[in-house]
């Protein structure tokens, strides 16, 4: 798959240090972000996002994940007693939008066994559902601590239910929650 980002589209068992994005990324059905499409075992540290960042995707899945940091952030470790990956001191100020679900200010789809610490974002996030201003959808074992989100969120699925079309998990902090969150606040209209 093709991963249109500005600075990365695959990280993988990498550090990712003192980078940013200014510039527009327009995605469809791939996962996409300012900084990484989608990281893997990967530091991310003092890296930050000002542009905007549009999917157009139409899949209802994490696969079209979009953050104004990273698409998608995810850990394979056998080691399952400790965090082996972070996001810190970073942050987005981009305009995110998709019309699929998985969007968030910071990371689309955040999987098992990652931080996200002392990170923000201004930027609105605008999707169909499942999405927030930090993170849409965080999975069991992950941990956000000491964030915050001023930017508003907006979804835009009409259904109303649960299912992948309807509106429902929208969050300043995040759309869809399994993991821990400590020391966070959100200041953005939901």
């Amino acid at each position: 798959l093709l991963r249109p980002i500005k600075i990365c589209g695959l990280a993988e068992n990498t550090t990712i240090e003192n980078c940013y994005n200014t510039g527009y990324v327009f995605a469809g059905n791939v996962c996409s972000g300012g900084v990484c499409g989608s990281a893997r075992n990967t530091t991310i540290d003092n890296c930050y996002n000002t542009g905007k960042i549009v999917s157009n995707g139409t899949a209802y899945n994490k696969g079209s994940s979009v953050g104004g940091l990273i698409g998608q952030y995810q850990s394979f470790t056998a080691d399952t007693t400790f965090f082996t990956t972070a996001i810190t001191r970073s942050f987005n100020i981009g305009e995110v939008v998709s019309n699929s679900t998985w969007a968030g200010g910071l990371v689309g789809n955040f999987a098992t066994h990652n931080s996200i610490i002392n990170c923000w974002n201004a930027g609105n996030v605008t999707a169909l559902n499942r999405s927030a201003g930090l993170v849409g959808y965080s999975a069991f074992a992950s941990r956000i601590e000491e964030c915050f989100n001023v930017g508003d969120v907006t979804l835009t699925a009409t259904t109303k239910g649960t299912g992948s079309s309807a509106n429902s998990g929208g969050g300043g902090i995040i759309g869809y929650a399994s993991g821990d969150v400590s020391d966070c606040y959100n200041a953005g209209t939901v």
